[in-house]
Protein backbone atom coordinates (compact mmCIF):
# COMPACT_ATOMS: atom_id res chain seq x y z
CA UNK A 1 0.00 0.00 0.00
CA UNK A 2 1.42 3.43 -0.90
CA UNK A 3 3.02 5.72 1.76
CA UNK A 4 -0.15 7.81 0.94
CA UNK A 5 -2.87 6.10 2.95
CA UNK A 6 -2.60 5.39 6.51
CA UNK A 7 -4.26 3.89 9.56
CA UNK A 8 -5.15 6.30 12.65
CA UNK A 9 -2.32 4.64 14.65
CA UNK A 10 0.07 5.37 12.02
CA UNK A 11 -1.06 8.56 11.62
CA UNK A 12 -0.72 8.85 16.00
CA UNK A 13 2.66 7.78 15.42
CA UNK A 14 3.76 10.16 12.93
CA UNK A 15 2.08 13.47 14.37
CA UNK A 16 2.48 12.91 18.04
CA UNK A 17 -1.54 13.62 18.27
CA UNK A 18 -4.05 11.05 20.62
CA UNK A 19 -5.77 8.87 18.68
CA UNK A 20 -8.62 9.93 20.06
CA UNK A 21 -8.51 13.40 19.03
CA UNK A 22 -7.43 12.45 15.62
CA UNK A 23 -10.47 10.09 15.12
CA UNK A 24 -12.83 13.47 16.27
CA UNK A 25 -11.36 16.12 13.83
CA UNK A 26 -12.09 13.02 10.68
CA UNK A 27 -14.75 12.03 11.96
CA UNK A 28 -16.62 13.24 9.10
CA UNK A 29 -13.22 12.31 6.43
CA UNK A 30 -14.52 9.18 4.52
CA UNK A 31 -12.55 5.61 5.06
CA UNK A 32 -10.35 4.77 1.85
CA UNK A 33 -9.89 1.06 2.44
CA UNK A 34 -9.22 -1.43 4.85
CA UNK A 35 -5.95 -3.20 5.69
CA UNK A 36 -7.20 -5.96 7.81
CA UNK A 37 -9.15 -4.56 10.66
CA UNK A 38 -6.94 -1.08 10.53
CA UNK A 39 -9.27 1.90 8.72
CA UNK A 40 -6.78 3.72 6.03
CA UNK A 41 -7.48 7.02 5.17
CA UNK A 42 -6.22 9.35 2.44
CA UNK A 43 -2.99 11.56 4.59
CA UNK A 44 -4.05 14.48 1.65
CA UNK A 45 -7.07 15.07 3.26
CA UNK A 46 -6.54 14.01 6.58
CA UNK A 47 -3.30 15.96 7.27
CA UNK A 48 -5.04 19.77 6.66
CA UNK A 49 -8.10 18.57 8.91
CA UNK A 50 -5.16 17.86 12.02
CA UNK A 51 -2.94 21.02 11.19
CA UNK A 52 -5.72 23.60 10.29
CA UNK A 53 -6.43 26.05 13.22
CA UNK A 54 -9.67 27.01 14.41
CA UNK A 55 -11.86 28.86 12.06
CA UNK A 56 -13.03 32.58 13.83
CA UNK A 57 -16.83 31.33 13.36
CA UNK A 58 -15.63 28.04 15.74
CA UNK A 59 -13.41 30.72 18.04
CA UNK A 60 -16.38 33.45 18.77
CA UNK A 61 -18.85 30.36 19.00
CA UNK A 62 -16.73 29.09 22.15
CA UNK A 63 -15.87 32.76 23.80
CA UNK A 64 -20.27 33.46 23.69
CA UNK A 65 -20.84 30.11 25.32
CA UNK A 66 -17.69 30.92 27.85
CA UNK A 67 -19.47 34.17 28.35
CA UNK A 68 -22.84 32.76 27.99
CA UNK A 69 -21.73 30.24 31.11
CA UNK A 70 -19.51 32.97 32.72
CA UNK A 71 -22.42 35.15 33.25
CA UNK A 72 -25.01 32.60 34.07
CA UNK A 73 -22.24 31.41 37.22
CA UNK A 74 -22.39 35.29 38.38
CA UNK A 75 -26.45 35.49 37.94
CA UNK A 76 -26.77 32.00 40.14
CA UNK A 77 -24.47 33.79 42.69
CA UNK A 78 -26.05 36.79 43.10
CA UNK A 79 -29.54 34.80 43.87
CA UNK A 80 -27.77 33.01 46.31
CA UNK A 81 -26.49 36.37 48.18
CA UNK A 82 -30.49 38.20 47.59
CA UNK A 83 -31.66 35.09 49.38
CA UNK A 84 -29.00 34.84 51.88
CA UNK A 85 -29.77 38.43 52.67
CA UNK A 86 -33.64 38.04 52.44
CA UNK A 87 -33.02 35.23 55.17
CA UNK A 88 -34.81 32.41 52.23
CA UNK A 89 -31.29 30.97 52.81
CA UNK A 90 -29.36 29.52 55.54
CA UNK A 91 -25.68 27.99 55.77
CA UNK A 92 -25.77 24.64 56.60
CA UNK A 93 -23.21 25.08 59.26
CA UNK A 94 -25.90 26.77 60.86
CA UNK A 95 -28.25 24.29 60.21
CA UNK A 96 -26.09 21.43 61.62
CA UNK A 97 -25.30 23.28 64.82
CA UNK A 98 -28.96 24.61 65.62
CA UNK A 99 -30.43 20.59 64.88
CA UNK A 100 -27.08 19.43 67.03
CA UNK A 101 -28.49 21.88 70.05
CA UNK A 102 -31.97 20.55 69.67
CA UNK A 103 -30.80 16.76 69.76
CA UNK A 104 -28.88 17.55 73.02
CA UNK A 105 -31.89 19.43 74.63
CA UNK A 106 -34.16 16.24 73.75
CA UNK A 107 -31.08 13.82 74.87
CA UNK A 108 -31.01 15.59 78.04
CA UNK A 109 -34.71 15.89 78.63
CA UNK A 110 -35.10 11.75 78.24
CA UNK A 111 -32.21 11.25 79.94
CA UNK A 112 -33.51 13.33 82.73
CA UNK A 113 -36.79 11.06 83.01
CA UNK A 114 -35.87 8.32 85.34
CA UNK A 115 -34.05 10.93 87.50
CA UNK A 116 -37.41 13.00 87.49
CA UNK A 117 -39.68 10.20 88.38
CA UNK A 118 -38.50 7.83 90.45
CA UNK A 119 -39.53 8.87 93.66
CA UNK A 120 -42.97 9.40 92.67
CA UNK A 121 -43.09 6.66 90.91
CA UNK A 122 -41.50 4.29 93.85
CA UNK A 123 -44.42 4.73 95.65
CA UNK A 124 -47.06 3.54 92.99
CA UNK A 125 -47.99 0.18 92.97
CA UNK A 126 -50.56 0.55 89.98
CA UNK A 127 -48.60 -0.11 86.33
CA UNK A 128 -51.12 1.91 84.53
CA UNK A 129 -50.48 4.89 86.62
CA UNK A 130 -46.40 4.16 86.45
CA UNK A 131 -46.74 3.40 82.25
CA UNK A 132 -49.04 6.81 81.96
CA UNK A 133 -46.61 8.95 84.17
CA UNK A 134 -43.91 7.96 82.05
CA UNK A 135 -45.42 8.56 78.65
CA UNK A 136 -46.34 11.55 79.94
CA UNK A 137 -42.71 12.78 80.86
CA UNK A 138 -41.66 11.23 77.04
CA UNK A 139 -44.44 13.20 75.18
CA UNK A 140 -43.12 16.24 76.99
CA UNK A 141 -39.61 15.66 76.13
CA UNK A 142 -40.15 14.48 72.18
CA UNK A 143 -42.66 17.93 72.23
CA UNK A 144 -39.07 20.23 71.52
CA UNK A 145 -38.94 18.49 68.66
CA UNK A 146 -42.09 19.73 67.08
CA UNK A 147 -41.94 22.10 63.79
CA UNK A 148 -43.32 24.68 65.29
CA UNK A 149 -41.29 25.33 67.95
CA UNK A 150 -37.79 24.53 66.15
CA UNK A 151 -39.21 27.50 63.25
CA UNK A 152 -39.84 29.65 66.21
CA UNK A 153 -36.33 29.02 67.59
CA UNK A 154 -34.69 29.71 64.63
CA UNK A 155 -36.02 32.23 63.64
CA UNK A 156 -35.56 33.95 67.26
CA UNK A 157 -31.83 33.19 66.60
CA UNK A 158 -31.96 34.87 63.16
CA UNK A 159 -33.57 38.29 65.03
CA UNK A 160 -30.45 38.24 67.79
CA UNK A 161 -27.99 37.26 65.27
CA UNK A 162 -29.43 40.28 62.84
CA UNK A 163 -30.06 43.08 65.94
CA UNK A 164 -26.33 42.21 66.92
CA UNK A 165 -25.19 42.60 63.19
CA UNK A 166 -27.10 45.81 63.34
CA UNK A 167 -26.44 47.18 67.08
CA UNK A 168 -22.20 46.43 65.45
CA UNK A 169 -22.83 48.70 62.15
CA UNK A 170 -24.80 51.42 64.29
CA UNK A 171 -22.60 51.70 66.71
CA UNK A 172 -19.58 52.03 64.06
CA UNK A 173 -21.80 54.70 62.75
CA UNK A 174 -22.44 56.30 65.95
CA UNK A 175 -18.93 56.55 66.59
CA UNK A 176 -17.97 57.55 62.98
CA UNK A 177 -20.19 60.43 63.53
CA UNK A 178 -18.47 61.66 66.77
CA UNK A 179 -15.70 61.64 66.01
CA UNK A 180 -13.60 65.27 64.48
CA UNK A 181 -12.77 65.22 61.01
Amino acid sequence: MSERYKSVNQISEMTGIDRRTIKKKIADIPIHSKAGRAELYDMFTVAPRLFASETPESTDKKLKAEQLRYEQARADKMQIEVEQKRGQLVAIHQVAEFITRQFGNVRSRILSIPSRCAKDLSIESDPALVRERLEQETREALAELTADQIYEEMQDAERMADNTTEGATESAEATAETEPS
